[in-house]
């Protein structure tokens, strides 16, 4: 945790109720950090560990054991399509069902070209509201990005670039 850089002092008072009692959760890591399911889950460790007198202890683990197949290569995006935006990440052969913690980042041109659709399909959703509510929403997309970039240019593989986007969104 302490070489992602997300090992913040909440996480370490929050790890010293392990003696409480621990609620668990967990996710294989996934290009771009994955669905927003994977936040739902770790919102609802965290709303669970509440619940004792003393608090019990949320942790979540990455399963980056699993070995790389279609469901963490591909994820979709809202977008005006009736299908979505369907984002596939570009492993190479010699990946497939090795441990997903082995692959590499996909390429700097992936990252950014897969940002940018993002962005089209949510502008394309915003036709007809507001051009106020459209600014803060693409303000927050740009924040998104830039945490999501930040991670790229300081992880090697798939893994810690997921764990380090999942990880700074809970921590702001």
């Amino acid at each position: 945790m302490d070489s992602l850089g997300i090992l913040t002092i909440k996480t370490e008072e929050t790890l010293d109720k392990v003696r409480n009692g621990v609620i668990e959760s967990g996710q294989q890591p996934m290009p771009l950090g994955g669905t927003s399911l994977i936040f739902n889950k770790i919102a609802c460790s965290k709303s669970i560990s509440e619940l004792g007198n003393e608090g019990f202890t949320p942790l979540f683990f990455v399963a980056d054991y699993d070995g790389v197949h279609h469901e963490l290569l591909n994820m979709r995006t809202p977008n005006p399509s009736e299908t979505g935006l369907l984002l596939s990440y570009p492993a190479p052969p010699q990946y497939h069902n090795s441990p997903i913690r082995n692959l590499p980042k996909p390429s700097e041109k992936w990252m950014k070209e897969s940002l940018e659709k993002i962005t089209a399909g949510y502008k394309g959703l915003m036709k007809g509201i507001d051009r106020s509510t459209q600014e803060k929403v693409l303000m927050n997309m740009q924040h998104a990005n830039t945490i999501i970039k930040n991670a790229y240019y300081s992880t090697s593989n798939v893994s810690d670039w997921s764990t380090k986007i999942q990880a700074s969104l809970i921590n702001i």
